[in-house]
């Protein structure tokens, strides 16, 4: 009768499935446990810091790339890889009270040319 439902090679899988169904029992059981505890690790990884950076650069990534043309996202790229790094090397200097009121500072200036 399997063989006939299912064909030869079939019918033999479905006898095998049916005469070792507690192991097929405990697989599903397992599959339906694991599945809980892949949820919750991912849970746990989607917390971290590491994760949310990742997501923020991506995320990032993909408005910079609806905003500029792929042949300007080199120029553009270098352009702000050069404002950071003056950025990087005044806060380094004169760390971050420094830095918010040199911001203040240049703010007012240009305020007051205009």
């Amino acid at each position: 009768m399997l063989e006939k439902l299912a064909g030869k090679r079939g019918g033999q899988i479905v006898a095998s499935i049916l005469n070792n169904f507690e192991a097929v029992e405990n697989s599903l059981e397992t599959m339906q446990n694991s599945a809980g505890a892949a949820e919750a690790e991912m849970s746990i990884i989607t917390e971290s810091l590491t994760f949310k950076l990742n997501k923020l650069k991506e995320t990032g990534t993909g408005i910079f790339q609806n905003l500029f043309p792929r042949e300007d996202i080199g120029t553009v790229v270098d352009l702000l890889s050069s404002i950071l790094s003056v950025l990087d090397k005044i806060t380094e200097t004169i760390g971050l009270l420094g830095t918010v009121l040199t911001s203040v500072a240049i703010v007012k200036g240009i305020k007051s040319i205009s």
